[in-house]
């Protein structure tokens, strides 16, 4: 993507054209996912950040956004995430090898892509709800150790499963497990996480950012 934004210009493009690049982009790449030429759509849910990046900055839907329009996208993302949660377990025990479990990818890209954007546009460009619940301190919190937490979760949860192993083997156990297990395992995710946000991304990356924009600041 880096090679993409230099080899093109694509600062000096206006926005306009580089939305309809980026969009043009996903959707070349979802049919081609659907004829098999390329797989990993789920890549495409970063042009949704992109053109979500776009739009906040256009303030495009700043005035039309409303309390009655955030309760809608809430309600909204929670039906899709269902959906997709319903569509992936029946795909993977029912339908493995028909059309619908082919076609899953791309169902999964077009419900979470509009409605995790619709969400997100909320939290970013409306004062209400959800502006105020990712405000709460553990939530900020949360965000700020994201990107450790990223790098570092899938190692420690497949180490937490081998621990698990000789004395719960997974074989026969019902989904109840699964959300019993569930909290611990985030504590273990986050406990893993925590000393690389510490020891690593604040005091190389965040600080370093911080003690730039005092410079700036005092200039």
């Amino acid at each position: 993507m880096p090679i993409l934004v230099v080899a093109f210009g694509m600062r000096a493009w206006a926005r306009t054209p580089r939305v309809i690049f980026f969009a043009g982009l996903l959707l070349v790449h979802a049919l081609l996912s659907v004829v098999g030429i390329i797989g990993l759509l789920r890549l495409s849910m970063f042009i949704a950040g992109i053109l979500l990046y776009e739009c906040i900055e256009s303030r495009v839907f700043e005035k039309r956004l409303s309390a009655a329009g955030e309760i809608v996208t809430i309600l909204l993302f929670g039906v899709g995430l269902l959906a997709v949660g319903w569509h992936l377990i029946d795909s993977t025990t029912i339908q493995v090898a028909g059309r619908s479990a082919r076609y899953f990818p791309v169902y999964r890209l077009v419900i979470l892509s509009t409605t995790i954007f619709g969400l997100m546009l909320y939290s970013f460009s409306f004062d209400g709800l959800l502006k105020r619940f990712f405000g709460l301190t553990l939530i900020r919190w949360m965000g700020n150790i994201s990107y450790s937490y990223y790098l570092i979760h899938g190692g420690s949860l497949h180490a937490f499963r081998m621990l698990l192993q000789p004395v719960w083997p997974s074989t026969g156990k019902s989904v109840i497990w699964f959300w019993a297990l569930l909290p611990i395992g985030i504590a273990v995710t986050v406990t893993a996480s925590t000393p690389i946000f510490l020891l690593v991304e604040k005091r190389f990356s965040l600080r370093v950012k911080s003690r730039e924009s005092k410079v700036r600041v005092a200039q």
